[in-house]
């Protein structure tokens, strides 16, 4: 079976050999040892180290924690809300989500937008953006694409049981913390997809049943776009 050595391993995640042999030892990951004392890992052993520490291309002028946020931003196209929400979805520190957020707004990568956002009631707040039409991101985009970040360990969240207070404002003519999502789920969906409300969207995909998705397919009022949206959602939620 190919395997793999500690150089490889380090180019292949973006950290130094010491960093590597760090990694093994503190997450525990199984290699084989050479007559020599030289790490080899296979490919299993490859995949559960990238699953701990991440990957990412050594590129000139960005860590990999700069790689890791730039990643972060690139899969929430519409922002994330602030600094620490950065660094849980780019599995880094706080401090070290916002010494690399500084510096990319100063670089024109990332935006940093102040505004009044629906949640519930009026909330202001920051919004953290890639700079989609930066040159310097139109260069590392294809580099970003290829970064792994580090799976979350944190422990799931249940399933919710009602809306959350940031979508309360879509549900105007009703009670919406009375609203529960097993008994009023049909309603819920209905609600949160024909808002067009993409916070909102995003919390149906994630939280409510399929039968509640489906049955938006079959409501009058639901465009056909909606109506696509709702399948597709109903499916990757069996």
């Amino acid at each position: 079976m190919d395997s793999r050595s500690t150089g490889d391993v380090a180019i292949l995640t973006g950290l130094s050999i010491p960093a590597v042999h760090r990694a093994v030892a503190r997450f525990g990951v199984a290699v084989e040892t050479t007559a020599g004392g030289h790490l080899r890992f296979g490919s299993k052993t490859v995949t559960a180290l990238v699953e701990a520490v991440g990957a990412a291309p050594v590129v000139d002028r960005y860590s990999r924690q700069d790689l890791f946020v730039l990643r972060a931003l690139s899969l929430a196209p519409l922002g994330l809300r602030s600094r620490r929400a950065v660094a849980r979805a780019a599995r880094v520190s706080p401090t070290t989500a916002g010494d690399v957020l500084d510096r990319m707004v100063s670089e024109g990568l990332v935006r940093r937008e102040h505004g009044t956002f629906a949640e519930g009631v009026a909330t202001e707040g920051e919004l953290w953006l890639l700079a989609y039409d930066n040159p310097g991101w139109l260069e590392l985009a294809p580099v970003a694409a290829t970064v792994v970040l580090p799976r979350d360990r944190r422990v799931r969240p249940r399933p919710a049981r009602s809306v959350p207070r940031r979508l309360h404002h879509l549900f105007w003519n009703a009670e919406p913390s009375m609203l529960d999502v097993k008994r009023d789920g049909e309603y819920i969906a209905a609600r949160l997809l024909l808002s067009d409300d993409a916070q909102g969207l995003a919390w149906a995909a994630r939280h409510l049943p399929a039968a509640a998705l489906e049955a938006v397919a079959r409501n009058r009022a639901a465009t056909n776009e909606i109506k696509a949206i709702a399948r597709n959602l109903a499916s990757a939620a069996r």
